[in-house]
């Protein structure tokens, strides 16, 4: 059940990530809503998978996955929230996060690595 004024999961209690208690957090869908349309994703998952397939993070967190990773990486590889805390960079930005107050949002942005 989804709590109303926040709109996410109500035992989600902070980001999936940093684990930070904040306000508000973000969908980040395991495979890039813009991606769904595509047969070869199509045809690997059902549209309610693809739908339901999400992770809630802090928009710092959600951001770096996206400045991180393509979507085309991220729907082949880190579709799954072991996946993207596996990564040794998000575990890196996590824990460093995570020290920082809910208030909290870097300024500089990171240079997406590969295609």
């Amino acid at each position: 059940m989804l709590d109303s004024e926040r709109n996410y999961p109500r035992d989600i209690d902070g980001c999936q990530l940093c684990r930070r208690e904040v306000s508000s957090l973000t969908r980040h869908h395991l495979i890039p809503k813009t991606l769904h349309g595509k047969k070869n994703i199509r045809r690997q998952y059902d549209r309610d998978y693809l739908n339901k397939a999400i992770v809630w993070v802090c928009r710092p967190c959600h951001s770096f996955i996206h400045e991180l990773k393509s979507e085309s990486e991220l729907a082949a590889h880190y579709n799954s929230l072991e996946s993207l805390r596996a990564l040794p960079e998000v575990q890196e930005f996590a824990q460093w996060l995570g020290s920082k107050p809910a208030g909290f949002s870097p300024k500089k942005k990171l240079r997406k690595k590969g295609g």
